[in-house]
């Protein structure tokens, strides 16, 4: 069953004043595409491959109900999607990972296609529930471990 309260963190997400853009901000993005950018300090682990993360883009599709966590990198950008997510409380979000996908710096999709299996959780300041706190994803896959991990700046920039 899939649930969609990621819509209530979305909607949260909004409220933040984060960067956010509806509709396809890229000819190459679904017109039913949503996008939220957080900022700040990070980092991206795939395997033993190390990159540095300034942002970390998060995109819901609505027409395939998909939710994804994406770094970009000078070798193409990195996703963990998933459909099933879940807000245990205000300060949380949750999502579970299914996926993971390697868009090369050149654009072509699938290069590393493959399933996973993990979560991507979001972390909101519980002083100030319009904060974004952090974000840590986790997943196991055909090329190893995959991690995003981000602190946000305060402000969102």
């Amino acid at each position: 069953m899939r649930s969609h309260r990621g819509m209530g963190a979305l909607a949260l997400i909004m409220v933040a004043g984060l960067a956010l853009a509806t509709g396809p901000a890229d000819a190459r993005l679904p017109r039913d595409a949503q996008v939220v950018v957080f900022h700040g300090a990070g980092s991206l682990h795939v395997g033993s491959n190390y990159y540095p993360a300034r942002e970390v883009t998060y995109m819901r599709v609505a027409s395939t109900g998909r939710v994804s966590f994406n770094v970009a990198t000078p070798d193409g950008t990195f996703g963990l999607s998933g459909q099933r997510d879940r807000q245990p409380n205000r300060a949380t979000y949750i999502l579970d990972v299914d996926s993971m996908v390697h868009v090369d710096a050149n654009g072509v999709s699938g290069q590393y296609r493959q399933a996973a299996q993990g979560f991507c959780q979001l972390v909101f300041d519980p002083q100030h529930i319009k904060t974004l706190s952090t974000l840590n994803c986790s997943a196991r896959t055909g090329v190893g471990e995959v991690r995003i991990d981000l602190v946000a700046r305060p402000g969102g920039r």
